[in-house]
């Protein structure tokens, strides 16, 4: 017998009407947090939901007429209109969160269903939406180093961002035709909290704090300040841990579960460790990241089983390290633990260079419970999307290294 929707949230059921109004409270979550994200021109396709294409086309401009006309010649032979067409892939997204009816979480949700999308849910898909945003800008052709580095494992300590690399972008941009200069606009500089602090604190630095210019109306979200007609808007997806020169690398030595490596992970009959090759130049305070061995030796933040945690223990006669919070995702035996140098990646916007292709936007799904005894609970959001940089002339990114770091030396 099917069941009928009664508007009570039990076990198996949340009212279309509930879906709809979670999908909305998701949405604004993400309307409200994103940096990245929300610096991307949207594109609602619903048929590429099917294909997981979605095709672009673009008119070139046309060749400038300079030449002069000849008299009594009454027809010309015209302009040449040409342009180029971009097909994009996308891709289905998505998480859930489960739990045991004795965790008690069917009451949960019905007394406060809406701070569990804001807060779990809604914050899983901003920090998702954040990071593939990022990565796709970082994949532009205009990919700046400092100085004369060439590339991240040379960058040093002191190749911090500099004022003047600000200047120099909004220069190339200009340069380059980027669409939102052309009217005038100040470009957007999307920096990490430490990379604002070095501009601020540079010799002979001209920066000017947002309150004492802007239009509070005007004001985008995360702005923090303004030099040398560039707004710099502060985001800390911009850092990419470990990303750099190389101080310590392990592998681990045996597989890990979910929830292991933590202070309390032995609550769960898990181990308060994980097991590496060697704990050589590891120490007590050290940030690691726990990375794909297939995907080579560098950190990388395109991997998505990346996991950032802070040594709290070194037993160096067991060889194990002990973390601060235990781990979200499984990793396989021979897998990298690597103490980098971190880096910070600016990222220079002068135009609507990057797309959110949406064949489906995130919505909130509840399946119905299937297990035997009735009792695992599943919330998800779940969309079909994905994130390219189809203007690549409008973007321009510096990767470079930050006087301070959050854990140990910079």
């Amino acid at each position: 017998m099917p069941a009928l929707e009664s508007g009570v949230l039990t076990t198996s059921i949340l009212p279309e009407s509930h879906r709809i109004y979670y999908q909305s409270v998701l949405r604004d979550v993400l309307r409200a947090e994103t940096i990245f994200a929300g610096l991307a021109r949207e594109k609602v396709d619903f048929a590429a939901a099917r294909t997981r294409q979605m095709v672009f086309s673009k008119a070139h401009d046309l060749h400038p007429a300079i030449g002069q006309l000849v008299e009594a010649v009454p027809f010309v032979e015209g302009a040449y209109l040409d342009g180029s067409t971009i097909t994009l892939t996308i891709s289905e997204h998505g998480n859930t969160i489960k739990t045991n009816t004795l965790q008690n979480l069917t009451s949960y949700w019905s007394e406060d269903f809406e701070s569990l999308v804001r807060e779990k849910l809604g914050r899983n898909l901003v920090e998702s939406l954040e990071i593939l945003a990022r990565n796709a800008f970082l994949t532009t052709s205009h990919l700046r180093y400092p100085g004369s580095v060439t590339s991240r494992a040379n960058i040093s300590r002191t190749d911090v961002f500099l004022p003047d690399y600000g200047d120099l972008s909004r220069t190339n941009l200009q340069s380059r035709n980027a669409v939102g200069l052309n009217g005038g606009e100040a470009p957007i500089c999307i920096i990490h909290p430490r990379v604002g602090r070095d501009i601020r604190n540079a010799a002979s630095s001209n920066w000017q704090d947002v309150k004492l210019y802007a239009d509070p109306q005007a004001v985008i979200r995360g702005e923090v300040g303004m030099l040398d007609g560039v707004r710099y808007v502060q985001n800390n997806f911009c850092r990419l841990p470990n990303a750099g020169e190389m101080v310590a690398q392990t592998t681990l030595s045996s597989a890990t579960v979910k929830g292991q490596g933590g202070p309390n992970s032995d609550a769960q009959n898990k181990p308060k460790y994980v097991s590496v090759a060697s704990t050589t130049n590891f120490a007590v305070g050290m940030e690691v990241t726990i990375h794909t061995a297939s995907l080579g030796t560098a950190v990388l933040e395109t991997d998505e089983y990346a996991e950032h945690r802070v040594i709290i223990q070194v037993d160096s006669a067991n060889s194990r390290l002990y973390f601060d919070r235990p781990l979200l995702v499984a990793h396989n035996a021979g897998d990298y633990v690597t103490e980098a140098r971190d880096l910070y990646a600016s990222v220079m916007i002068g135009g609507p260079g990057l797309v959110f292709a949406v064949g489906l936007p995130p919505e909130v799904r509840v399946p119905p419970v299937i297990d035997d005894f009735s009792r695992i609970q599943r919330i998800s959001w779940y969309g079909i999307f994905d994130f390219h940089l189809i203007e690549d002339a409008f973007v321009e990114v510096w990767i470079t290294a930050a006087s301070t770091a959050n854990y140990g030396n910079a």
